[in-house]
Protein backbone atom coordinates (compact mmCIF):
# COMPACT_ATOMS: atom_id res chain seq x y z
CA UNK A 1 0.00 0.00 0.00
CA UNK A 2 0.97 3.10 -0.60
CA UNK A 3 0.02 6.63 0.62
CA UNK A 4 -2.35 9.16 -1.61
CA UNK A 5 0.25 10.44 -4.41
CA UNK A 6 -1.17 13.39 -4.36
CA UNK A 7 -3.12 16.43 -2.75
CA UNK A 8 -5.40 16.42 -5.94
CA UNK A 9 -6.69 12.44 -5.11
CA UNK A 10 -8.17 13.88 -1.99
CA UNK A 11 -9.56 16.52 -2.73
CA UNK A 12 -11.23 14.20 -5.44
CA UNK A 13 -12.12 12.22 -2.87
CA UNK A 14 -13.56 14.66 -0.60
CA UNK A 15 -15.36 16.41 -4.17
CA UNK A 16 -17.23 12.83 -4.50
CA UNK A 17 -17.99 12.46 -0.68
CA UNK A 18 -19.71 16.28 -0.71
CA UNK A 19 -22.04 15.68 -3.69
CA UNK A 20 -23.35 12.66 -2.71
CA UNK A 21 -26.61 12.46 -0.50
CA UNK A 22 -27.01 10.24 2.54
CA UNK A 23 -27.44 6.27 2.32
CA UNK A 24 -30.76 5.08 3.81
CA UNK A 25 -30.75 1.74 5.73
CA UNK A 26 -33.49 0.62 3.22
CA UNK A 27 -30.89 0.63 0.74
CA UNK A 28 -30.36 -2.86 -1.36
CA UNK A 29 -27.41 -3.35 -0.62
CA UNK A 30 -27.54 -2.91 2.89
CA UNK A 31 -30.98 -5.41 2.47
CA UNK A 32 -29.05 -7.92 1.13
CA UNK A 33 -25.98 -8.21 3.39
CA UNK A 34 -28.91 -7.80 6.64
CA UNK A 35 -26.68 -5.02 7.92
CA UNK A 36 -27.68 -1.42 9.19
CA UNK A 37 -24.56 1.26 8.91
CA UNK A 38 -24.83 4.94 9.81
CA UNK A 39 -23.05 7.31 8.25
CA UNK A 40 -22.73 5.85 4.52
CA UNK A 41 -23.91 7.89 1.39
CA UNK A 42 -25.46 7.35 -1.95
CA UNK A 43 -23.67 8.18 -5.68
CA UNK A 44 -25.63 8.97 -8.89
CA UNK A 45 -25.07 5.47 -9.86
CA UNK A 46 -26.43 3.57 -6.66
CA UNK A 47 -23.24 2.73 -5.33
CA UNK A 48 -23.12 3.53 -1.65
CA UNK A 49 -19.67 5.36 -0.63
CA UNK A 50 -17.45 4.75 2.23
CA UNK A 51 -15.29 7.20 3.36
CA UNK A 52 -12.04 6.63 4.78
CA UNK A 53 -10.67 9.24 6.95
CA UNK A 54 -6.87 9.81 8.27
CA UNK A 55 -6.51 10.35 12.13
CA UNK A 56 -7.09 14.10 12.17
CA UNK A 57 -10.68 12.68 10.53
CA UNK A 58 -9.94 14.20 7.06
CA UNK A 59 -11.25 12.42 3.78
CA UNK A 60 -8.10 10.52 2.19
CA UNK A 61 -9.92 7.84 0.07
CA UNK A 62 -13.61 6.71 -1.01
CA UNK A 63 -14.75 2.95 -1.00
CA UNK A 64 -17.94 2.15 -3.33
CA UNK A 65 -20.07 -0.84 -2.57
CA UNK A 66 -22.00 -2.08 -5.02
CA UNK A 67 -24.38 -5.17 -4.97
CA UNK A 68 -21.94 -7.44 -7.14
CA UNK A 69 -18.01 -7.72 -6.43
CA UNK A 70 -15.87 -5.99 -4.08
CA UNK A 71 -15.58 -2.71 -2.31
CA UNK A 72 -13.80 -0.53 -5.20
CA UNK A 73 -11.68 2.41 -4.42
CA UNK A 74 -11.06 6.00 -5.54
CA UNK A 75 -7.27 5.34 -5.41
CA UNK A 76 -5.00 3.10 -3.55
CA UNK A 77 -6.16 3.40 0.05
CA UNK A 78 -4.00 5.03 2.89
CA UNK A 79 -2.96 2.39 5.71
CA UNK A 80 -4.26 3.29 9.16
CA UNK A 81 -7.32 5.10 7.16
CA UNK A 82 -10.96 4.28 8.71
CA UNK A 83 -14.48 4.36 8.36
CA UNK A 84 -16.11 5.41 11.89
CA UNK A 85 -19.29 3.98 12.89
CA UNK A 86 -20.95 6.57 15.47
CA UNK A 87 -22.02 5.36 18.28
CA UNK A 88 -21.40 5.00 22.76
CA UNK A 89 -17.32 4.93 23.28
CA UNK A 90 -16.98 3.36 26.44
CA UNK A 91 -15.75 0.55 24.34
CA UNK A 92 -14.70 1.02 20.33
CA UNK A 93 -14.38 -1.80 18.49
CA UNK A 94 -11.46 -1.82 15.32
CA UNK A 95 -12.39 -4.10 12.42
CA UNK A 96 -11.67 -5.37 9.31
CA UNK A 97 -14.32 -5.35 6.83
CA UNK A 98 -17.62 -3.19 6.89
CA UNK A 99 -20.28 -5.93 7.54
CA UNK A 100 -18.34 -6.96 10.92
CA UNK A 101 -18.37 -3.70 11.80
CA UNK A 102 -21.85 -3.11 10.92
CA UNK A 103 -22.52 -6.51 13.29
CA UNK A 104 -20.64 -5.01 16.27
CA UNK A 105 -22.42 -1.60 16.13
CA UNK A 106 -25.51 -3.49 15.68
CA UNK A 107 -25.30 -5.83 18.59
CA UNK A 108 -22.96 -3.29 20.92
CA UNK A 109 -24.21 0.44 20.55
CA UNK A 110 -20.52 1.21 20.46
CA UNK A 111 -18.40 3.26 18.06
CA UNK A 112 -17.00 1.29 15.53
CA UNK A 113 -13.78 1.92 13.48
CA UNK A 114 -13.69 -0.08 10.18
CA UNK A 115 -10.62 -0.44 8.17
CA UNK A 116 -10.13 -2.09 5.40
CA UNK A 117 -6.42 -3.73 5.67
CA UNK A 118 -5.03 -6.24 8.32
CA UNK A 119 -2.14 -3.48 9.02
CA UNK A 120 -4.28 -0.88 9.90
CA UNK A 121 -5.89 -2.49 12.69
CA UNK A 122 -3.30 -1.73 15.11
CA UNK A 123 -2.48 1.33 13.74
CA UNK A 124 -6.07 2.96 14.19
CA UNK A 125 -6.80 1.34 17.27
CA UNK A 126 -3.65 3.74 18.34
CA UNK A 127 -4.90 6.27 17.17
CA UNK A 128 -8.67 5.35 18.85
CA UNK A 129 -6.20 5.20 22.17
CA UNK A 130 -5.16 8.34 22.04
CA UNK A 131 -8.94 10.50 21.21
CA UNK A 132 -10.69 8.41 23.46
CA UNK A 133 -8.23 7.91 26.18
CA UNK A 134 -10.78 6.13 28.84
CA UNK A 135 -12.42 3.63 25.93
CA UNK A 136 -11.53 0.25 25.97
CA UNK A 137 -10.20 -0.44 22.72
CA UNK A 138 -10.95 -3.77 21.09
CA UNK A 139 -9.15 -4.98 17.50
CA UNK A 140 -11.46 -7.83 16.50
CA UNK A 141 -9.40 -9.26 13.84
CA UNK A 142 -9.35 -12.80 11.86
CA UNK A 143 -7.91 -15.77 13.03
CA UNK A 144 -6.64 -17.61 10.07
Amino acid sequence: MKPVDSQAEIQQAQEIWDAALPATERHPILMLRGIQVPGLRLDGSGSLLMPLRDSARKIQNVGFIRVVGKMQFLHDFVRGAYFGIEGERRVIYVVRGLSRGARYYRSTGNSVAVVVDDESVEIVAQVMRHRYPHAKIVMATDID
